[in-house]
């Protein structure tokens, strides 16, 4: 009988073992995936709907902790980032989807296109799209031929809420949409919209506009079109979320490395922690004479220009509590600060690229 039981006590311990062994390969296994730096840019949801006569589809969370909805692949160029849930904010950087040649040929007819934006205090390029411009200029929002000599526009409204616009071409008319109300309309006949030169393969979001797009859906049919203005004249569904923005001076006391490029691959975007020993003012409003921030250093392969480098410098600072983005999570981080009790910041000026700059 003991011996029985003996056996069963090995035969236990051998399971445990086995399990351990198994348990251990699979996380060495997981580990050794290769990371892309770009997760966020991977996300798939399968409650997306097929592709068919949506040829392109991107929606930001509709609130923290919710999910990214997309099923096209997206490329970051230039300075251009991730908003807190995980909108498009170009900056002055830009967002590309590229089309596929029989998606471009589904455009030649009836299509919509459908987006949510958050107008800029600042004028520039919302979107290039098949031979046609969207700009934003001072309160209106202007869609041009590519010939720049046509054009219809809308009012942006208030600057601090999310703006539903839909474009419809239907073979005749050029229509655009403010929130679910007909805007502008002209004769597309008019248009340059059919020259063949005008066309390109690419979607752009953004050129030195500092907005933000939090849906953006292409469709080569106007089937789901009345479903699209529905959306329009209801509540849009995606929310500002507060900004805590903090206007921060202090002295650079110790920096974190910038890495070389060829070091965060396969990543392409990194940010270094800088510790700063705060002026009074600042001080009292963090209730700490030190901190820490997070700064972009690297963006789409290229280096970051005009963030504080020079130890014995004050810098003033345009800063958010780090845990206040979530976005910047998942991104390539470096630090080598001594101090690791201190209170964590996200700088949120706008980055610029040093083109004169590489390894």
């Amino acid at each position: 009988m003991a011996n029985a039981d003996f056996k069963i006590r090995c035969i236990q311990v051998l399971a445990k073992l086995i399990l351990a062994i198994i348990l251990s390969l699979l996380t060495l296994f997981v580990l050794s995936l290769p990371l892309s730096g770009e997760d966020s840019d991977q996300l798939n949801d399968e409650s997306v709907e097929p592709r068919g006569e949506r040829i392109l589809f991107w929606e930001a969370k509709t609130k923290d902790g919710g999910r990214l909805l997309k099923n096209d692949k997206i490329v970051l160029k230039g300075a251009s980032r991730y908003g807190k849930l995980n909108e498009l904010d170009p900056g002055n950087g830009k967002f590309i989807f590229a089309l596929k040649g029989k998606e471009i040929e589904g455009l030649e007819f009836d299509w919509f296109l459908e987006m949510v934006i958050l107008p800029s205090g600042v004028e520039g390029n919302i979107i290039d799209f098949n031979g046609i411009k969207i700009i934003q200029k001072g309160n209106k929002i202007i869609v041009f031929d590519s010939a720049v000599k046509n054009y219809l526009q809308i009012n942006t409204g208030t600057l601090n809420k999310p703006v539903h616009v839909l474009l419809k071409f239907d073979g005749s008319l050029i229509s655009v949409f403010r929130n679910g109300q007909l805007a502008d309309q002209e004769n597309s006949k008019d248009w340059n919209y059919n020259s063949v030169e005008s066309k390109s393969a690419k979607v752009v979001i953004g050129g030195e506009w500092a907005g933000k797009v939090y849906h953006l859906s292409i469709e080569s049919s106007l089937r789901n079109f009345d479903a699209a203005l529905e959306r329009g004249k209801s509540d849009t569904k995606f929310k500002v979320l507060p900004k805590n923005l903090m206007k921060l001076k202090g002295l650079l006391v110790e920096k974190s490395a910038v890495p070389r490029i060829g070091q965060i691959g396969p990543y392409r975007r990194a940010m270094v922690y800088n510790c700063y020993k705060l002026d009074e003012v600042s001080r009292n409003i963090l209730g700490s004479s030190h901190c820490a921030i997070a700064h972009w250093c690297i963006l789409d392969n290229q280096y970051v220009s005009g963030f504080p480098k020079k130890v014995g410098q004050n810098y003033e600072l345009l800063v958010e509590p780090f845990s206040d983005n979530p976005q910047i999570k998942r991104e390539r981080q470096f630090n080598d600060l001594s101090r690791f009790d201190l209170k964590l910041f996200y700088d949120v000026s706008v980055p610029t690229i040093d083109e004169s700059l590489s390894d």
